[in-house]
């Protein structure tokens, strides 16, 4: 809250008297539950309460770290919803910048994101192996969720080196919930940021970058095919357009039908390039 410096003074104030009010809930927090509080902070949407354990599981014995989470939940510290039953458990937007500045006093952060990164591949890994299991329903209500902690994590991992092979397992592993999501373009172009850090860093096994090429290759592929579809639907209005405005059933329709399927061919066959020609 101390970052939003400028401003009118309505707005400052408005900042100062939340900061305050926080500092004092934060003032009443035990060890376990201000630990707990700065760690939560690395998750960018909804968790469930393993994912809360997870933060904790080296330094803290799992029943006392859940009383700490049903302990910041009752001081209105961490947000339930009774009626998600897959993630219920959530930090509002000025709450987790609080408890993220928190942490980063700590010197906890970099490790808590790493963390935080290979429990996103871990989920992700689960939700590829329940992708026969489950309809395309249930299966987006159980990992969708999930989206904004796999960008928070890809971002993290690929913006330094020594998250490059996180960063790209994390990549490949999460190509299911991007499709599922309808998020393609944006996950070719994690993809090509991924390869690129692979490329860059040679130590990386090859199986990486084969796997990156072949899901990057998928999306292409995607992308095209909407194309032609779009394509194959704009040839077929044409033929219908050019059929209505026809004289007759014979003559001119014939050949506006016969132009409209060689239009929609050309369109579905790949173009060859000549040089020195568009």
């Amino acid at each position: 809250m101390r970052l939003h410096s400028a401003g009118s003074r309505s707005v400052l104030s408005r900042h100062r008297t939340l900061a305050a009010a926080l500092d004092w809930s934060i003032a009443l927090l035990d060890h376990a539950e201000l630990r707990l509080f700065r760690r939560l902070s690395v998750f960018r949407g909804s968790f469930d309460v393993e994912s809360a354990l997870s933060v904790t599981q080296t330094d803290m014995e799992p029943e006392v770290a859940f009383d700490a989470l049903i302990s910041l939940v009752n001081k209105s510290l961490v947000s339930f919803d009774n009626g998600d039953t897959v993630a219920p458990y959530r930090l509002l937007d000025t709450t987790r910048c609080y408890a993220a500045a928190r942490l980063a006093q700590t010197g906890e952060a970099p490790a808590l994101q790493r963390r935080h990164a290979l429990l996103m591949r871990e989920s992700m890994d689960a939700a590829t192996a329940e992708l026969g299991e489950l309809s395309a329903q249930d299966w987006t209500a159980r990992y969708a969720y999930r989206l904004d902690d796999v960008r928070s994590a890809l971002d993290t991992c690929l913006a330094q080196q020594d998250g490059w092979e996180t960063g790209a397992a994390l990549t490949i592993a999460s190509a299911p919930l991007w499709f599922q999501v309808s998020q393609v373009e944006e996950y070719r172009d994690r993809v090509v940021q991924a390869r690129w850090g692979v490329c860059v860093l040679h130590v990386i096994r090859g199986e990486y970058a084969a796997a990156l090429h072949q899901s990057l290759v998928e999306m292409l592929l995607t992308l095209c095919q909407d194309w032609i579809d779009t394509a194959r639907q704009q040839g077929a209005l044409a033929w219908e357009l050019s059929a209505a405005e026809a004289p007759g059933p014979a003559g001119p329709a014939a050949g506006s039908r016969g132009t409209a399927g060689r239009g929609l061919q050309s369109c579905a066959k790949p173009r060859t390039c000549t040089p020195g020609r568009p």
